[in-house]
């Protein structure tokens, strides 16, 4: 792919991206030499990983709730006492006692899943601990 590329260390205005199999094999300026194949040409970003523009990566700690039955909406499940005794008070309960320990194991399962960039970790002025030590975060 030719276009604007955006990676860990600059953004390339005239970028070139390759591919192989599933696995990004180069990313560099046009007329880098390590890109052989004619790129396409693409509009755009192109972003040389998985960006999670929204999430609540402290939530990964929990073991994935299934539900008893179907909810018209997220109001309804959100006030169902059994989502709030095995999830709600448990992530209540891990963030008071260890928050920055639970994002880190949570940005490192979002690394193991191809994550580079995401957004809904910590904020320094959520009511847990001091969250200001643990808010760089990994990705």
């Amino acid at each position: 792919m030719h276009g604007t590329a955006l990676t860990p260390g600059a953004v390339l205005p005239d970028g070139v991206l390759a591919i192989s199999g599933d696995k990004i094999a180069a990313v560099g300026p046009q007329g880098s030499g390590a890109i052989t194949a004619a790129p396409v040409k693409v509009p755009g970003i192109i972003h040389t990983g998985f960006i999670d523009q929204h999430n609540h990566l402290y939530w990964y700690v929990l073991p994935r709730w299934l539900r008893p039955r179907k909810f018209a909406n997220r109001y309804e499940w959100q006030d169902y006492a059994e989502y709030d005794r095995n999830l709600v008070s448990p992530h209540n309960a891990i963030l008071d006692a260890a928050a920055c320990k639970v994002e880190i194991l949570a940005e490192i399962k979002a690394i193991a899943g191809g994550t580079t960039s995401s957004l809904g970790s910590l904020h320094p002025t959520d009511e847990h601990n001091d969250n200001k030590k643990c808010t760089a975060g990994l990705i």
